[in-house]
């Protein structure tokens, strides 16, 4: 009897009861600092989102992804190859709230050219539409959870703000970690990248720190790859146009 009573109280509780995340990783990439010049900010931009147009011209019934777009897909944008061809689209396709659909390696994206000058490209994953903005030679994130602005290098989403002389805030698994020039983890900065545990309603309900893990993020950010230099295997999204 008593077994029945927990089992019906586990139920009950499901969806508030947390999943253990697993153990940070001791040290990432080293990272890449940006300059002041090249940062963008944190507000007055945003990501096209509304009505998304497909390859078909039909109307993708699709929400933007909330989460982290994965990492294996800017792996392959950031591929010498398609690096220099998504180069070569910004000057030939601009006609401005047009999506442009091209398919290289498996991958169909779009190029989307905004009314400010912005370069955009997305596809899709796990039945969501990821965004993802071309600015400065590298790849931009909006999380649109906590408003920051996030860069990818070397296989992580690392945050554009708060960077100093020692240290930045690299996305690991949907939280955020303060780590120093070296890539070593120092602290864990949680969610939303200030330290704090909030709530939301809705899939972002019960932020966390591990051990104590709700979360809003999908788990997208993975290992460090090779995509610095352009004259390696892979191409890095770092530098000025």
């Amino acid at each position: 009897m008593k077994k029945t009573a927990v089992i019906l109280l586990m139920l009950s509780l499901g969806p508030y009861l947390s999943v253990q995340a697993g153990p940070p990783p001791e040290k990432v990439f080293r990272p890449y600092f940006l300059s002041l010049q090249n940062k963008i900010p944190n507000t007055g931009l945003e990501s096209p989102g509304g009505m998304i147009w497909g390859p078909d011209k039909k109307t993708l019934e699709l929400r933007e992804n909330t989460g982290a777009p994965d990492i294996s897909t800017l792996r392959q944008l950031t591929f010498p190859d398609l690096f220099i061809a998504l180069k070569q689209l910004k000057h030939t396709e601009r006609s401005i709230g047009t999506f442009y659909w091209h398919q290289a390696g498996g991958l169909d994206y779009c190029h989307f050219p905004d009314r400010e000058g912005n370069h955009w490209y997305g596809w899709i994953s796990g039945g969501n539409f990821n965004w993802v903005l071309w600015r400065g030679r590298r790849f931009w994130w909006r999380d649109a959870f906590t408003g920051h602005w996030l860069y990818y290098f070397q296989g992580y989403w690392w945050r554009a703000d708060r960077q100093d002389g020692q240290s930045l805030q690299v996305l690991v698994d949907g939280e955020y970690f303060l780590c120093d020039r070296q890539g070593k983890i120092l602290k864990d900065m949680g969610q939303d990248g200030e330290g704090a545990i909030v709530s939301a309603p809705g899939r972002y309900q019960g932020d966390f720190h591990r051990g104590s893990h709700g979360g809003h993020h999908e788990n997208h950010s993975q290992a460090p790859s090779s995509d610095q230099a352009p004259t390696n295997s892979k191409s890095s999204s770092t530098g000025n146009q």
